[in-house]
Parts: structure tokens; C-alpha cells; sequence
């Protein structure tokens, strides 16, 4: 049966692909989810395009063009590569690495769905070498996982296997198990185009499983869709289409067309296959406008074909002849060859069902005709070449036979006994050399078995003794902050409470109403520290602009922000991004509060030593108040906590300038 191309960058795979081919799996890998994006920034499309316009040509209007295309994917793909170029010439123009592997994840993950994967290939490639060449870790476990994909897709095996390996070596030494889950999916995949359908059961089964404990919406989306083909290949189509609805359900949640599409059209086949051509139609019916909007041209190809075929079985010849006749001008125009050819076949089934045997004749010649295009002209004139040049080289030989069959017929039969004897001594010494060599390969690969269980096992007990120490610490800073802070709140309510009998309810309600209001806050910074997924210093950055822009907007102060180059790609630890965060925040509102300023200037610099500074041009801070006030306590302290320096310089304003050793 002809193979599908219906091309996803998450797993999807037709009813016609047994064995050719399978989609593409795991490329939301190549870029931060839009959720997240959304979420981390709380803009719209509106928003975003107003802060590009007010922000400088630097790494920070790199991020946002790269936000504005993920905002743009699922629905707008021109929109999206537009933005992502962008933001890969300004990359360049900065000579910023992160930047452009950011661009190429994305850009590369609509390629995919647009067909074009020979250009895929060459721009993962370059984010191969850059990331390398850079040793940024994450970003070479992209590269190597998107190019093992799009290898997976071209049936090149040994390169997906190849980058695949690559990819699983660095994230066994890291803790992200989103990717291992979607690593997992991709290995069940290309376990299918090995035809090993156990192993695809077992790695689709894993991956679905680290998805669901970790509430990985998307990856379980597709991941569901990949264990769904698996079962599909053993025909168990009871567990196919649980798994295909589950994989549509979340689609539908997430609004990602690329996924609904290859849910649908995977149930529709198999309606098909279980004799259930009325509910195939319908579901062919709803993922023809999916094919459109997402521009997905093989995809259509089969939609249109799975349509036709469903009208065939339920014998509605006339409308069947002329929905086929339509989709193979689609075809023939789109050059779906595969399906082309499948098309006739449906269309001459139908004349032989209504007795137009002429027509049967024609449309079979030209199935058969379309099949003979497909192959490889320079194979066939290899093949017709070699068998020329064979038989005449079996003429030639039995000429010769005869000659020597009369003139040595004796002594060619005791050459052939003396071969006979010394073939079957050399076969006896070579079978012998192979049971050694086998023997002594067996033996060498279960010490080095051995060996890699003896490391596994004390890595993983270097990690989790490295994860509890963490742990602990933790808790100790969590319960001091709920200590100092909360408990010291709530005491207050208490006193306040108590004194209300004696005051007037209004200003008792005011003063409670206000400490709530400053718990509730304490209470969500400490939450905000709690969050668990690893920020980029990048990201970070992002945040605390974020933060600055909307304190001092809603103060009516102008803002201006200010990130130096280079940017570190690292990891900030809680802790530490914990403690900056609320410094910065402490330093806004006291210019909001007490400084009287119309302008706050925030810049960041990165070299051996972190600092950052927020500058006003406000009446600045009397020695009182500077030596008494809990803020600037707080913030002194909170900068010791992190090995830090705080200090306060006033000329024409004030600056509050923090000092910390750089994050490696």
C-alpha cells in the first residue's frame, strides 16, 4: 500500500503506512512551548509587537521576535517564519549563538510540517556545529534530537540512530524528563520502521507513562498517537483508537491543529479497516479542513483518497467517481504519486463493481503505469544492462564447458575432488575460528556489561544523594521565609484584631486589609521561588523586565531597561534567582514609594562579576532611613544570603547597585 506523507512534527502516521514511513515526533523539543512563553511574559500578539517596537536591536528583541512566531505557529505558519528570521539576522548582526539555535528550532519545526526537510537537514546541521562549538549542552541535545527526526522521516536509519544515541548520552546526565519522554516516543517510532513491534509497544508505553506522572500535556498528546500507530501495526485496533482519542482530546485542548489532523486521519483509517466506512467519511470530513489550514498537501492527498475509498464501500459509485476524479487532478497536480496510483486503483475497482470493464482496463494501465514511474529509471536500465551482459556471458561459458567436458573430463573431476576435500577442511577451520571469536566476543561483552551496571548504579547514587542535599536546603530557606515572614504577619493581624474593640472599625478593617495584602504578596514571592522548572538566565531577564515595566507603568514613572552583552547561557539556581528577583522588586517600590522620581534606569551586566543597578533621579535616601529602614535590611540580607554586595550611591539621585560572584 502507498505511504503517506502527511508530515507532523509530533508523531502521526496513517492507515497506509505499514512500513515506509514515520511522522515526525518530538519537535515541540525545538522550541520553548508558547504556553510557557505566554504565561512567563502574560502578553498577547497586540502587547508583543508594542513592546518589539520599544525595544533596542539586542538579545532582548531576539527573544521577542522568537516569542511573536511561537504566538503564530499553529495557525499563521508565514507569520511565523517571517518573525523567526527575524530574529535569526539579528542574531548574526549580534553574534548571539543562543539566538540563532533558538531560531532554527523553531523555523526548522514549521519546515518539517511544510515538507521541506532537505532544508531542515542543513540548517540543524549548522545548529550541530554552533552548539558544539559553543558547549551549550541543551542546545546540542535539540540539534542532535530534531536531526535524528527529520533522518527518521527519510528512512535514513543509520543517521537517526546515529543523533539519536547522541541526544540519549547528554540527557542521561541531565534531569529533563520531558525530552527523555519524547526521545522515548521517537525510538518507539523507529522501532516500527524496523518492523519490532514489542520494542514500539514498550518505548510508546514509557513515554506515555513519564507524560501523564509529570502532567507533559503535549508530549502525552503525542506520544498517545505514537503508541496508537504501534498498536495499530499488530492490528489491535480496540487499544489504537483509545490511544488516538486520547492524543485528539488534547489537541483540541491545546488548539494544535498539526496534532488534531493526525489523530483524525489515523481513526479514519482505521474505521476503514474494521468495516466502518460511514464513520470514516465523517471523520475524513473533519480533517479535510484541518489539511487546508495547516497547508499540508500529502495530507490532503490522502484525505481526499480515504474519502473516495469510504464512498466505494458503501457503494455510492456516481458520487465516489466524481470525488476521485477531483482528487487525482489534485494529485497528478501536487505530484502525490503514491497516492495517485492508489486512486486509480479505487476508481477502476468501482468500474469492475458497476461492469464498465473498458474503463477497468484504462485505469488499470495507468496504475500500473504511475507504479512503473515511481521506480528508478537509472535502475532499470541497470538492471536491463546486467542482464544483457549475463546471458552472454552464460553463451560464452557454455561453449567453453563443452570444449572442456570433451578434452578433460578426467582431470577436471579430480580437480573438483581435490576442491571438494579442501573446501570441506576449510570450512571445518573457519567454523571453528567463529565459535572462538564468538566465544570470546560473548565474554568481553559481559564484562563490559558489568562494567557500565557497576557506573550507572553510582551515578544514580550520586544524583540522589546531590537531589536530597538540595532538598534539605530547601526546606530550611522555605521555613525561614514562612517563619519571618508570615509568622510575624499574622501576629500582627492578631494584635490589631485584638485592639479593634478599642479603635473604630474602619481603621482596624484598613490596617488588617492592608498587612493581608502585604501576606498575600510575601506569600506569592515565596511560591514564585518554589517553582520547579529550570530558568535560563535569558528567561530571567525577561522576568525581572517584566516586573520593572509593570511597577513602574503603573506608577507613571518612565522605564528604561538595559541588558549588556554577552549573556551567559547558565542555569540560575532558585536560591539565588530568588534573592535577586525580590531585591530588584524592593528597589522599584522604594522609588515608587519615597523617591519622588519620574525616571528609573535598570541595567545588567554579566562579566567575571554579576552587577545590577536601578538608578532614580528622585530626592534620594536620608542616612536615617537608610540605617533604619527594614527594606534596605531585608535587601542587605538577602544579598549576603547569595554571597553578594549592596550599596547605595547618591548623586543626583540614587543608585542601588548589587555585586555577585557570575553563575558557570
Amino acid at each position: 500500500m502507498p505511504g503517506t506523507t502527511t508530515i507532523q512534527y509530533i508523531v502521526g502516521i496513517t492507515q497506509y503506512d505499514l512500513s515506509k514511513q514515520s511522522l515526525l515526533i518530538g519537535l515541540f523539543f525545538l522550541a520553548a512551548s508558547l504556553s510557557h512563553a505566554q504565561m512567563r511574559l502574560g502578553l498577547n500578539k497586540d502587547s508583543l509587537r508594542h513592546l518589539l517596537a520599544h525595544t533596542p536591536a539586542d538579545t532582548n528583541q531576539v527573544l521577542l521576535y522568537i516569542t511573536l512566531g511561537q504566538q503564530h505557529e499553529a495557525n499563521d505558519p508565514d507569520s511565523a517564519l517571517y518573525f523567526y528570521k527575524q530574529a535569526g539576522e539579528l542574531s548574526k548582526q549580534l553574534h548571539y549563538a543562543v539566538g540563532e539555535l533558538k531560531y532554527i528550532n523553531n523555523y526548522t519545526a514549521v519546515l518539517n510540517v511544510q515538507g521541506k526537510l532537505d532544508e531542515s537537514v542543513q540548517l540543524l546541521l549548522y545548529a550541530v556545529r554552533i552548539s558544539e562549538e559553543h558547549n551549550l549542552k541543551s542546545y546540542q541535545i535539540k540539534a542532535y534530537h530534531n536531526l535524528g527526526v527529520v533522518y527518521q522521516y527519510q528512512e535514513d536509519y543509520t543517521n537517526a540512530v546515529k543523533y539519536y544515541l547522541k541526544a540519549l548520552g547528554l540527557l542521561e546526565q541531565s534531569s529533563d524528563v520531558e525530552s527523555q519522554a519524547t526521545l522515548l516516543a521517537n525510538l518507539s517510532g523507529l522501532y516500527r520502521n524496523l518492523n519490532q513491534p514489542d520494542k514500539a509497544i514498550d518505548h510508546g508505553q514509557r513515554a506515555v507513562r513519564i507524560s501523564q506522572a509529570n502532567h507533559y500535556i503535549y508530549t502525552l498528546g503525542n506520544a498517545s498517537i505514537n503508541l496508537g500507530n504501534a498498536y495499530k501495526d499488530i492490528k489491535d485496533y480496540r487499544q489504537a483508537q483509545l490511544y488516538y482519542a486520547m492524543g485528539e482530546k488534547i489537541s483540541v485542548q491545546m488548539g494544535d491543529l498539526n496534532m488534531q489532523e493526525t489523530a483524525l486521519l489515523n481513526q479514519a483509517y482505521i474505521y476503514l479497516d474494521v468495516g466502518q466506512p460511514v464513520k470514516a467519511l465523517a471523520a475524513f470530513y473533519r480533517v479535510l479542513p484541518l489539511t487546508d489550514s495547516i497547508e499540508d498537501i500529502t495530507g490532503k492527498a490522502h484525505v481526499l483518497l480515504g474519502i473516495g475509498e469510504a464512498l466505494f464501500r458503501q457503494q455510492q459509485w456516481e458520487e465516489a467517481e466524481t470525488h476521485l476524479y477531483r482528487a487525482i487532478a489534485f494529485a497528478r497536480e501536487h505530484k502525490q504519486g503514491e497516492v495517485l496510483q492508489r486512486l486509480y486503483q479505487v476508481l477502476s475497482d468501482i468500474y469492475l463493481a458497476t461492469h464498465q470493464f473498458d474503463r477497468v482496463r484504462k485505469f488499470r494501465s495507468l496504475q500500473d503505469s504511475v507504479e512503473v514511474s515511481l521506480l528508478n529509471a537509472s535502475v532499470l536500465e541497470n538492471v536491463e544492462s546486467l542482464e544483457n551482459k549475463y546471458r552472454l556471458e552464460q553463451k560464452q561459458n557454455e561453449l567453453l564447458s563443452k570444449d572442456i567436458l570433451l578434452q578433460k573430463s578426467q582431470a577436471q573431476s579430480m580437480q573438483q575432488r581435490y576442491w571438494l576435500i579442501g573446501s570441506v577442511a576449510g570450512i571445518l577451520v573457519l567454523v571453528t575460528i567463529l565459535f572462538l571469536l564468538y566465544k570470546y566476543t560473548r565474554q568481553k561483552e559481559l564484562i563490559t556489561r558489568k562494567t557500565i551496571e557497576s557506573l550507572e548504579a553510582e551515578k544514580k547514587s550520586v544524583r540522589l544523594q546531590s537531589l536530597l542535599e538540595g532538598q534539605q536546603q530547601e526546606r530550611i530557606r522555605i521555613s525561614q521565609e514562612l517563619h519571618d515572614d508570615m509568622g510575624s504577619g499574622l501576629t500582627s493581624m492578631l494584635f490589631i484584631s485584638r485592639s479593634s474593640y478599642n479603635a473604630s472599625p474602619g481603621e482596624s478593617m484598613q490596617k488588617l486589609s492592608t498587612l493581608a495584602s502585604s501576606l498575600i504578596e510575601k506569600m506569592n514571592e515565596i511560591v514564585w521561588a518554589l517553582r520547579g522548572e529550570a530558568i535560563v538566565l535569558e528567561d530571567f531577564i525577561l522576568d525581572l523586565r517584566s516586573l520593572a515595566g509593570e511597577i513602574s507603568e503603573n506608577a507613571g514613572i518612565d522605564f528604561t531597561f538595559h541588558a549588556a552583552e554577552p549573556i551567559p547561557s547558565v542555569v540560575l539556581p532558585a536560591e539565588k534567582r530568588h534573592h535577586i528577583y525580590l531585591i530588584v522588586k524592593e528597589s522599584i517600590h522604594n522609588v515608587v514609594k519615597h523617591a519622588k522620581a519620574t525616571q528609573v534606569l535598570i541595567s545588567l551586566q554579566f562579566q567575571s562579576t554579576w552587577r545590577i543597578e536601578i538608578c532614580d533621579n528622585g530626592q534620594g535616601i536620608s542616612s536615617t532611613n537608610q540605617s533604619s529602614g527594614n527594606g534596605m535590611k531585608n535587601m542587605q540580607r538577602r544579598a549576603n544570603a547569595i554571597q553578594g554586595n549592596l550599596s547605595i550611591v547618591q548623586n543626583e539621585g540614587t543608585c542601588v547597585i548589587l555585586e555577585l560572584p557570575a553563575v558557570v
